[in-house]
């Protein structure tokens, strides 16, 4: 099941390599203990697969049975910061990287999830420019400057009623 779940992995076929870890986990009598190196493995693979189907939480769950066991197995934790960053939750992300950098500071990936998670916080609380003008990021230098124009009407002192002056314009 193993080597089966690492083609399906290769050719992108991630649904099937969640199926496949699932009945290699399942196929061993008596179970696997916690502590084992392929314990750490399967589940952690079947979480990488989880990730790339997009199911986060599945790919959390996986991640904590891992590090409930073995905290020190480095690939779970890169799985678990990556899943956190597809709920966007970049917050958690890197308290999460920070710990665990402190814990092994001589592992580079885990020295790069760290540096990915702190620019993502500081980029998500950057403003978005473009949204306070109402286009897109994409939008050529001629529809910006016409979206600019139509809000810096829409938020001229002339045309708002009086009194509205300072909310409008800290929006």
């Amino acid at each position: 099941h193993i080597e089966t779940a690492q083609q399906k992995m290769f050719s992108r076929q991630f649904a099937k390599t969640v199926e496949s870890l699932t009945a290699g986990i399942q196929q061993y009598q008596p179970p696997i203990p916690p502590k084992a190196p392929l314990y750490a493995a399967l589940h952690t693979q079947r979480a990488q697969a989880h990730l790339r189907l997009k199911q986060y939480k599945e790919t959390l769950k996986d991640c904590a049975l891992v590090l409930y066991a073995q905290e020190d197995h480095v690939p779970a934790w890169l799985v678990r910061i990556q899943a956190h960053h597809g709920l966007r939750d970049h917050e958690t992300a890197l308290d999460e990287a920070r710990d665990v950098s402190s814990k092994f500071p001589q592992d580079v990936r885990l020295r790069k999830a760290h540096e990915h998670a702190d620019f993502c916080v500081r980029r998500e609380r950057r403003p978005d420019y473009y949204a306070l003008l109402g286009c897109s990021s994409i939008a050529s230098e001629m529809e910006i400057k016409k979206a600019y124009k139509v809000k810096a009407l829409e938020l001229h002192p002339d045309r708002l009623p009086p009194g509205s002056t300072g909310e409008r314009t800290r929006e």
